[in-house]
């Protein structure tokens, strides 16, 4: 087998482009006709993921087109390997998985304080996460306080989708 087509970088969930192409090839490497089965599966899987899409096909001619394959988890250093009876499997060069657009904000410590008027509170920390619930870095997060002032009005996520802030209390109860 050869990889013809290599996978490029791409975003959680979404159809790994250009459609990775393999070729049945004979124990000489030259081009076949065959019409053998071939699946593909995750040969280096840095973060666990699962590959989605029809990960078995016939080959025309010798040759395969995955195009609808894709990979729930974000990672770097990804690879898939196909694989066909009796003959040397084949690798593609590694690609990145990276996070899509950010689709939820959750609560991670700091929710349940009480404290001094005018004080400082403990920080408050949320986790940005896609909809694959991969971790969103670089989001901007706008914190809007009640009872009292945050020291930043907008903070940015870091690697793990997190971000924190602290709150004064205010003088006059809210």
């Amino acid at each position: 087998l050869a990889i013809t087509t290599q996978p490029s970088n791409v975003v959680s969930g979404a159809p790994i482009t250009p459609a990775v192409g393999v070729a049945v090839r004979d124990e000489f490497g030259n081009a076949t006709a065959a019409t053998s089965a071939v699946t593909i599966a995750i040969g280096t899987n840095p973060s666990g993921g699962t590959l989605h899409g029809t990960l078995t096909q016939n080959a025309v001619n010798g040759a395969v087109a995955f195009g609808d394959l894709s990979i729930d988890l974000t990672g770097t250093g990804y690879t898939l390997t196909a694989t066909t009876s009796g003959l040397t499997s084949a690798t593609t060069n590694a690609f990145n998985v990276t996070a899509s657009a950010a689709a939820a904000i959750a609560i991670q410590s700091g929710n349940t304080q009480t404290g001094t008027v005018g004080a400082a509170l403990a920080p408050f920390v949320v986790k940005v996460t896609d909809a694959g619930n991969n971790a969103v870095a670089g989001a901007t997060v706008t914190w809007v306080g009640t009872n009292g002032t945050f020291t930043a009005a907008t903070t940015t996520t870091a690697a793990d989708g997190t971000t924190s802030n602290r709150m004064t209390l205010a003088h006059t109860p809210g």
